[in-house]
C-alpha cells in the first residue's frame, strides 16, 4: 500500500492537470469571494468546482486504468483491493487540497463575516462543503475504477455533474412547494375622485379565509424519496448554503435614506446583525448537522461499494 501511495503522489505532483486544477481553483476562489463582497456568492462557481474535480479524477485515475496501470500493479503483486483504496485516498486527497485552497482564499477575502455571523455555524457549513466534495470525489474515483474506457468515463463524469446540479435544483423547487394555499373572498369598492375618474379597490372579506390544497405539492413516499436524494446530493448541500447565506457577503453595500429631514444609513453590519437575530435559528444548526451526517454516509457508502465492486473486476 505504501508503495502504491508513494507512486500515486509522484503521479499527481508531476501531472500538469493537477497543477492546472489547483490554479483554476485558486482563481475561482478569488473571483467568487471578490464578487461576493459586492453582491453574493454565485452558484456558478460551485458548478465549476465540481467540473474541475471531475476532469482531474478522469485524467489521473481514469487514465491510469485505461493505460494499463491497474493491470501492471496486479502483475507486480498488489491486490485489487489495495489498488482501489490507494486510488481512493489519492483522489479524495487531491480534492481535499483543492477544497482547502478554495476556502483558505475565500475566507481571507470574506473574513468580515466572522465578525458578526456565528463562527460555529460557518465552520459546520465549511466541513460539510468539504465532505460533500470528498463524497463526490469518491463517486468519480469509483466510476473511473469500474470502467476502463477513459472517453466513456469522461462523458459519464461530466454528465454526472450536470445531472446532479439540474436534478438537485428541480427537486428543491418541488420540495419547496407549500402543501396549502390560503385564499379568501374579496369585495370591490368603487370610488370617484374630484375629477370624476372612477377607481376600484378590492377588500378582503373578513372570516372568508380558507386553505386550498396545492396540486404541485409532493407528499407521501415520493416526498421521502426526493428528500433522501436531496440530502445525499453534494450539490444539494451547496445550493442550500448558497441560498441560506445569500445576504451575508455584500459588504460593500449600504442603504441610505432620508426621513423627516434626517439622513439614515444602514451598513452591512446593521443588516448582518438583523439576519443573525431574525433568520438564524437552532433549526438551521440542526439541518447543517444532518447534512454533515449525510455527507459522511455518502462518502463511506460509495467507498465501500466501490471497493467491493472493484475487487470483483477482471482487469484485462
Amino acid at each position: 500500500m505504501a508503495k502504491l501511495l508513494r507512486a500515486g503522489i509522484r503521479r499527481y505532483l508531476h501531472s500538469i492537470i493537477f497543477w492546472l486544477a489547483f490554479i483554476a481553483t485558486a482563481v475561482i476562489a478569488y473571483v467568487s469571494a471578490t464578487e461576493a463582497k459586492g453582491y453574493a456568492f454565485d452558484d456558478m462557481y460551485a458548478v465549476i468546482s465540481f467540473v474541475i474535480n471531475a476532469i482531474l479524477i478522469v485524467m489521473l485515475v481514469g487514465r491510469e486504468y485505461s493505460d494499463g496501470g491497474f493491470r501492471n500493479k496486479v502483475i507486480n503483486g498488489h491486490s485489487k483491493g489495495n489498488i482501489f483504496i490507494s486510488e481512493l485516498i489519492l483522489g479524495v486527497g487531491a480534492i481535499l487540497i483543492l477544497c482547502i485552497t478554495f476556502f483558505a482564499i475565500f475566507f481571507v477575502i470574506t473574513s468580515y463575516i466572522f465578525t458578526v455571523f456565528p463562527t460555529d455555524l460557518i465552520l459546520k457549513m465549511f466541513f460539510d462543503c468539504v465532505l460533500a466534495h470528498l463524497a463526490f470525489a469518491a463517486i468519480l474515483v469509483t466510476i473511473c475504477c469500474w470502467i476502463p474506457n477513459r472517453t466513456v468515463v469522461a462523458i459519464i463524469n461530466i454528465l454526472l455533474v450536470f445531472v446532479m446540479v439540474f436534478g438537485s435544483t428541480a427537486i428543491q423547487a418541488k420540495l419547496g412547494q407549500p402543501q396549502f394555499f390560503e385564499e379568501y373572498d374579496t369585495t370591490t369598492e368603487q370610488q370617484v375622485d374630484e375629477n370624476g375618474k372612477v377607481h376600484y379597490f378590492e377588500h378582503k372579506v373578513e372570516g372568508s379565509e380558507r386553505l386550498r390544497e396545492n396540486p404541485a405539492y409532493i407528499g407521501g413516499l415520493k416526498r421521502t424519496v426526493f428528500e433522501t436524494i436531496d440530502n445525499l446530493s453534494p450539490y444539494g448541500h451547496m445550493s442550500g448554503y448558497i441560498t441560506f447565506t445569500y445576504s451575508w457577503f455584500n459588504y460593500e453595500h449600504s442603504n441610505s435614506w432620508e426621513e423627516n429631514g434626517v439622513q439614515y444609513t444602514q451598513t452591512w453590519e446593521d443588516v448582518a446583525k438583523q439576519i443573525v437575530e431574525n433568520e438564524i435559528s437552532d433549526e438551521n444548526h440542526k439541518d447543517i448537522e444532518n447534512n454533515l451526517l449525510h455527507s459522511v454516509v455518502l462518502l463511506l457508502g460509495v467507498s465501500i461499494i466501490g471497493y467491493l465492486g472493484f475487487r470483483k473486476k477482471e482487469l484485462k
